[in-house]
């Protein structure tokens, strides 16, 4: 059901933003992120956006705008796949969500926390 879409870490301004839950709305989206130990070495972990399909299977990057929407929605996903495969609600700067969605093909889709698309971002 899902697709990971590679990304980078949060800056640590936003991590620090989101622990407060002072994130400015004009900026930050709320990202689900998949940290689960890299498939190209056993030594470190990797990180990526969660990327899901719609109806059409256009592949897309769920964000919400409020961070109770992305935990809500967090906890309807089906399990993780490996035990090893951790899934957190994270702020990340729309500049850096445009950019890893934009490099591996992605939408962005709003979304509200059953996970219906609200619209469009950027197709």
């Amino acid at each position: 059901m899902t697709n990971l879409l590679a990304a980078a870490c949060c800056p640590e301004s936003a991590i620090n933003m989101q622990k407060k839950n002072e994130v400015n709305p004009e900026d930050y989206y709320w990202v689900i992120t998949v940290t689960e130990r890299s498939k190209e070495t056993d030594t470190g972990w990797f990180e990526s956006l969660l990327g899901l399909a719609d109806e059409d299977g256009t592949q897309f990057v769920p964000v919400t705008a409020e961070k109770f929407e992305a935990e809500t929605l967090l906890r309807l996903l089906p399990p993780a796949g490996h035990p090893d495969t951790l899934r957190q609600v994270e702020a990340m700067h729309k500049d850096l969500v445009r950019q890893q969605a934009d490099e591996h093909g992605f939408n962005i889709y709003l979304v509200d926390g059953a996970g219906r698309i609200q619209g469009r971002i950027k197709s």
